[in-house]
């Protein structure tokens, strides 16, 4: 039996699986925040909707994820589609986020203070750990990031963003079954 892949997946992976992974610490991170656009919903102009769900983690879901880096624990990796734009400043990256939104955004929300770990039933806002803690958290190294390019020339599809986000999600965390039919639904339509 053969098994068919969409021709625009492989046509994804002949252009773009040239992509780089690197651990993302707090060393880039803010060299990120500082030089790099995110965009977390990935609007897709053929059907007139978001790729991403909107923000869904709850308090419990985030300090887990913060406690797990605490813990070393190897996160899954985050992928992006990068389009590098020069202006007259320099060189400025626009990201993508394909998989990864909720947990780049509670890390970028901790280093910000914006919520708390509990530990022994204290809680601490990022600022208030001990320095070992927030050095930790600044150089953890077990989160990887897979940069696949955006090239001027040759865009990545829609459709091609629909598949890889499918993939991806399908191996992972269920995503909302709702929103991957509907992104499905109004491509087709």
């Amino acid at each position: 039996m053969q098994i068919e892949i969409s021709n625009s997946l492989t046509d994804f992976q002949k252009k773009y699986s040239h992509h780089i992974n690197y651990n993302l610490s707090y060393v880039n991170l803010t060299y990120m925040i500082k030089n790099t656009e995110f965009d977390f919903d990935v609007f897709l102009p053929s059907i007139g909707k978001n790729l991403q769900r909107g923000l869904v983690w709850n308090i419990d879901q985030k300090r887990a994820l913060i406690l797990a880096i605490l813990r070393d624990k190897t996160l899954e990796p985050i992928s992006v589609i990068e389009n590098r734009v020069r202006e007259k400043e320099g060189e400025k990256n626009y990201w993508q986020v394909i998989d990864g939104k909720q947990r780049l955004t509670t890390i970028i929300s901790f280093l910000n203070d914006e919520f708390t770990i509990v530990h022994e039933n204290k809680e601490w806002f990022y600022n208030d750990l001990p320095e070992e803690c927030k050095k930790h958290i600044r150089f953890f190294d077990r989160l990887r990031v897979n940069v696949h390019y955006d090239d001027i020339k040759d865009k990545i599809s829609d459709k091609t963003k629909i598949d890889l986000f499918e993939e991806i999600n399908w191996l992972g965390t269920p995503q909302d079954i709702e929103h991957l039919y509907s992104l499905k639904n109004e491509q087709m339509g």
